[in-house]
């Protein structure tokens, strides 16, 4: 059985604490991670209604629900160690507009498996 390495090089010293299972599925690129602009007047605006997403750094979503089926989806925003501050539902936050890239490294042995599974080497 053929094992997919880990997308990120450095995930577990970057936020070491992480949930296990969000570790595993970021890990295997079930899971998109991506930093939060804090700037942006769309965060300012929801950092209003909930407080608490202020001390959130990234958050983490399905790379594979379609835009249009946000709503059924729970976003879920962690620290910069990694440790969930809240849950937020599809319904009530659209990210697009306050995202980033993650800046995690992609694992040398990860990009090298996308290029030959993308090519077909």
């Amino acid at each position: 059985m053929h094992v997919p390495p880990d997308k990120f090089s450095n995930l577990g010293e970057r936020l070491p604490k992480l949930q296990q299972v969000l570790c595993a599925s970021l890990q295997t690129d079930f899971l998109e991670i991506r930093k939060i602009n804090k700037s942006c007047d769309k965060f300012q605006k929801l950092a209003e209604k909930i407080p608490e997403i202020k001390s959130a750094v990234y958050v983490i979503f399905s790379k594979y629900i379609k835009r249009e089926d946000h709503e059924n989806e729970t976003f879920v925003f962690i620290n910069g160690e990694g440790e969930t501050v809240c849950h937020v539902s599809g319904r009530d936050i659209a990210l697009y507009g306050m995202l980033e890239g993650c800046g995690l490294e992609v694992s040398e042995e990860y990009a090298c498996s996308w290029h030959e599974e993308k090519h077909g080497l």
